[in-house]
């Protein structure tokens, strides 16, 4: 009846007395808000995470502007509201499930300035799936990347599944997929903005 649905209560919380407008970690997210960003409402919300490539090996990485993440998959998965990424050829596929997280690149890496033309952030999926996969994601944006490298027979570069991410200021190119080698979407209503999608090889549709 709070809106919660028990065995993510009892996941989290332990049983099913707590409700939808309490805040057990303090962070002023409700329970309710935690469980729409996909994050966990025992660990105080974290509002911005950094992500460098160039500090691939520091052992105290942890996603501050100090040991920033090597990998923009790290800073998703801690649910933050902003993931800044440095420039550098990040070579992953990405899953951003539940979330209202925005991703953008062509930060310096002291993240001081931006500048996506000069300071690319290249995402490369090595052929390996879909680049970027936003799956159940009411909100959030990925914006100022080259997306290269997917391939997957659904959304070579972006597969939004159930999603409405704002995808703004990419280059998409050089995926492949068999429906929509660029860009795929499913049951969704994304904003596709200012983006330059080309080069992408399509087997059958778009």
């Amino acid at each position: 009846a709070d809106g919660l649905p028990d065995d993510w209560e009892v996941d989290y919380l332990g049983d099913i007395s707590s409700g939808a407008e309490d805040d057990p970690d303090g962070d002023t997210l409700t329970n309710l808000e935690e469980l729409q960003r996909g994050s966990d409402p025992n660990a105080p919300w974290i509002h911005t995470v950094y992500v460098s490539v160039a500090n691939a090996g520091d052992a105290l990485a942890d996603g501050t502007i100090a040991h920033p993440f090597p990998t923009i998959q790290e800073g998703i998965d801690l649910a933050p509201l902003h993931v800044l990424v440095a420039e550098g050829t990040y070579s992953e596929n990405l899953l951003i499930a539940a979330l209202h997280v925005n991703i953008r690149g062509g930060f310096d890496t002291g993240f001081i300035d931006r500048d996506p033309s000069a300071r690319p952030s290249t995402i490369d999926g090595g052929g390996a799936g879909s680049v970027v996969t936003f799956r159940h994601a009411a909100e959030g944006s990925i914006e100022g990347f080259t997306i290269t490298g997917g391939q997957s027979d659904n959304g070579g570069g972006i597969h939004c599944h159930y999603a409405s991410p704002v995808i703004r200021d990419n280059i998409i190119s050089a995926n492949a997929a068999d429906y929509g080698a660029g860009i795929y979407c499913n049951v969704s209503s994304p904003e596709i903005i200012g983006n330059a999608i080309t080069g992408n090889d399509v087997g059958r549709y778009g």
